[in-house]
């Protein structure tokens, strides 16, 4: 990259990558005029990890009539809506 003439840099994609602060630090550090986009398998694992720690929280906080209620809802709370089966998506319409 070093030593190359013209504006090459514009015509770069975003980077795609993981939200490591090593991959970070190298496109800022050697592009620092271009968009980081992190990738959607790295965010989507990040959420799916949100949603299993809050769901995790409020079952320990449940008496256990509230934990039947919950029990069950993990894989319907990490499924896309549109994923979901007719029973699955009254289900889900239910408990909300």
């Amino acid at each position: 990259m070093r030593g190359q003439s013209g504006n090459w840099l514009s015509y770069l994609d975003p980077p795609l990558i993981n939200m490591s602060k090593a991959f970070i630090s190298a496109v800022e550090n050697h592009l620092p005029d271009v968009a980081i986009v992190f990738d959607r398998y790295h965010i989507s694992a990040l959420m799916n990890r949100a949603i299993e720690d809050l769901r995790r929280e409020q079952q320990n906080q449940l008496d256990e009539d509230g934990k039947q209620v919950l029990k069950g809802t993990r894989f319907l709370l990490l499924k896309n809506y549109e994923n979901l089966t007719e029973e699955e998506q009254k289900s889900a319409t239910e408990s909300s």
